[in-house]
């Protein structure tokens, strides 16, 4: 931004305070810019049992199931969740399980479009 028309006495901050975001995104429209957001892949160990409760949470949390499998009565998923809150998500699958099944091992940041 090179010039804002800012005069002091006729602007005061609140006037420009959402002004940078408008820009940005300005930009990035005009730029024809796609923006993703990050993702976190999951591995997931859970009794076979509670799977069916597993799978709905993963998907009203936006998540992608990418593996499912069962062996000797437990089931591994792996997949991706959504960047937006992945410590709920966390909360969230310990308490689907009644404490036999393991919280995500390894979550790393990936970016899916």
């Amino acid at each position: 931004m090179t010039h804002s028309g800012f005069a002091s006495p006729l602007s005061t901050a609140a006037d420009f305070r959402g002004l940078g975001t408008q820009v940005i995104r300005d930009a990035l429209k005009d730029a024809k810019t796609r923006v993703f957001e990050p993702y976190h892949h999951f591995d997931l160990e859970v009794p076979a049992d509670a799977m069916a409760a597993v799978l709905p949470k993963i998907a009203e949390a936006g998540g992608i199931v990418r593996e499912t499998v069962v062996r000797a009565g437990i089931g591994h998923l792996n997949g991706l969740l959504p960047g937006r809150q992945p410590a709920r998500h966390r909360t969230t699958a310990a308490r689907t399980d009644p404490g036999r099944g393991r919280t995500p091992r390894r979550v790393h940041r990936v970016c899916a479009g």
